[in-house]
């Protein structure tokens, strides 16, 4: 398992950019049964509908990085 983790501001939010307000992004890289999987994680959500929007963005963005990453492997 591999982990890559980084603090993260989004001026999206509209709070201040201060060391409080940033987000620990965590992701988890491993190959399960010969498949690569990445977990992401990230904490400090100001609330649930902030919890939300950022497991939507994020799941986006995963998705992405999929398709990217399987156009590439052929």
């Amino acid at each position: 398992m591999e982990i890559l983790q980084y603090s993260h501001f989004s001026p999206l939010e509209g709070i201040a950019d201060s060391p409080e307000n940033y987000h620990t992004l965590t992701y988890e890289i491993r190959e399960v049964e010969g498949v690569t999987r990445i977990e992401l994680a990230q904490d400090s959500n100001l609330n649930k509908k902030a919890m939300e929007h950022a497991t939507d963005m994020w799941q986006k963005m995963l998705k992405e990085l999929k398709k990217v990453v399987e156009n590439h492997s052929h």
